[in-house]
């Protein structure tokens, strides 16, 4: 945690405007959610995203007014009101209340600074781990917090991870790529399989392709089951010199030639 605050200070002096000037004018405000031991106050500067900053949280006993802790903080502000930044979630599903609030966002993907109560101390102590990650949501019946990423306009993917005793664990994984080739994704899925080991898969998917047929079998006098269209998106299963075996709303094959707007479409061959 010492460590933790001393970098978090150097990231503030680096990166926040004028941080020797704004801290002096901070205040602290005290915020709307609350736990039945607890409430919460953010030391902040300003009050726009723009233009603002929290520097610090404070934890005060609901009970007798004393502050119990104060832990130094480097996050921007978020859109709503300054006094309702602060959110109260059972985060680990230990059965005890926690408490973040907004951190950071980027293009898409926001983050946010979480504190998870330890009651043997009775304190809240900042997870680094849940504060990486984007987007998260939580399932309190399944135990799974999950998160959502974009890499870019044409990646994108997701995450999902549970709690093993005080160890943030993945336990899935999907991610998918749309810039590997004209008419190919890339894909990646994880997890962990029945011995518990975490395992990885990477495919190909087609989409962005010109209409191609899905027949029966790897042959021009197959049964057509379907003719798909620009919005069609298909995984490749298995591959031989010719053909793709493909999975998705329709299963079946795929000529290989049909899929590049470069090569003209095969023509079904007439079955008598």
């Amino acid at each position: 945690m010492i460590l933790r605050h001393f970098y978090t200070g150097l990231f503030c002096l680096a990166f926040l405007p004028c941080f020797a000037q704004n801290i002096t004018e901070a205040r602290w405000v005290r915020q709307q959610r609350q736990t039945k031991a607890y409430r919460f106050e953010l030391l902040i500067w300003g009050d726009h995203p723009d233009e603002g900053a929290v520097y610090a949280v404070k934890v005060i006993s609901r009970k007798t007014g004393k502050t119990l802790q104060v832990d130094s903080a480097c996050a921007n502000l978020d859109n709503g009101p300054l006094d309702d930044m602060v959110s109260i979630q059972d985060c680990n599903f230990d059965g005890y209340p926690d408490f973040y609030f907004f951190n950071y966002m980027g293009n898409v993907n926001s983050t946010y600074n979480f504190y998870l109560f330890n009651p043997k101390i009775k304190r809240f102590i900042y997870n680094d781990a849940l504060s990486q990650l984007t987007d998260p949501w939580f399932d309190k019946e399944d135990k799974i917090i999950g998160t959502s990423y974009r890499g870019s306009a044409s990646n994108h993917g997701s995450e999902e991870y549970t709690f093993t005793g005080d160890t943030l664990e993945r336990v899935s994984l999907w991610d998918q790529d749309l810039e590997i080739w004209p008419e190919f994704s890339k894909e990646k899925i994880g997890g962990i399989n029945k011995n518990g080991i975490w395992t990885e898969h990477t495919f190909r998917g087609i989409y962005k392709a010109p209409p191609y047929q899905i027949y029966a079998a790897p042959s021009l006098h197959a049964k057509i089951l379907k003719t798909t269209n620009s919005e069609s998106y298909t995984v490749i299963d298995q591959e031989n010199k010719d053909w793709y075996h493909v999975t998705g709303d329709t299963t079946g094959w795929v000529k290989k030639d049909a899929l590049f707007s470069t090569q003209p479409h095969p023509k079904p061959v007439e079955r008598k």
